[in-house]
């Protein structure tokens, strides 16, 4: 009984010293194909990772040492004008979306830096803390954050049940309005040479 296994593994390992070049050139094939025309290429495979283990431990970290309270609030009638900043928010995404997607085209290594860039991107937003807890001059750079408008707009409509200021819907419509403005100005002017690059 004990035979048959190593047996079995004997012939597993022989088969793949008998294949072993074939296998070598499929999975080259493929890291090619798939790292094609990226400025990092192979790099990519384990840097991805291994930077997404950093944030999150990073990040996982702070919330551990630091525990924020969530206030409790009543229902409010200022519920019903979320969709206001939920729509600035989709055109804002949308905008986003038309910018990168022709970029990517281009540089293939934004569909990697992607996923690292929007988790930073996610907790530099006070999404889990009030901005008040960060000093001064961090509040001042958090507020050149596109989205911490939005979230400050839906948060005082939500939790704090009042009608946030005009500066706050201003910066609401005016960053919705430049990214519109700029993805299908760059998503028109790029696409011509996506036939060359694809």
């Amino acid at each position: 009984m004990q035979r048959q296994p190593e047996g079995q593994l004997r012939t597993s390992w022989g088969h793949f010293k008998k294949y072993r070049p074939l296998i070598r050139e499929l999975v080259t094939r493929d890291l090619k194909v798939k790292y094609r025309r990226s400025f990092l290429g192979y790099v990519w495979s384990i840097l991805n990772p291994l930077l997404m283990m950093l944030l999150q431990t990073l990040f996982c970290l702070v919330a551990i040492v630091r525990v924020m309270l969530i206030p409790r609030s009543p229902i409010s009638t200022t519920l019903l004008l979320v969709w206001a900043p939920l729509l600035l928010l989709f055109l804002f995404c949308c905008g986003m979306a038309l910018l990168l997607s022709a970029l990517a085209v281009y540089f293939r290594d934004l569909q990697y830096l992607y996923g690292i860039v929007t988790m930073a991107w996610m907790y530099a937003t006070p999404l889990f803390y009030p901005l008040s807890q960060l000093p001064g001059f961090m509040q001042q750079i958090v507020k050149l954050n596109p989205l911490y408008h939005y979230i400050n707009c839906m948060r005082c409509l939500v939790m704090y049940g009042f009608v946030p200021g005009p500066n706050t819907w201003f910066a609401c419509v005016a960053c919705a309005v430049v990214m519109v403005v700029l993805g299908l100005a760059a998503f028109r002017k790029l696409q011509r040479n996506f036939i060359l690059y694809l």
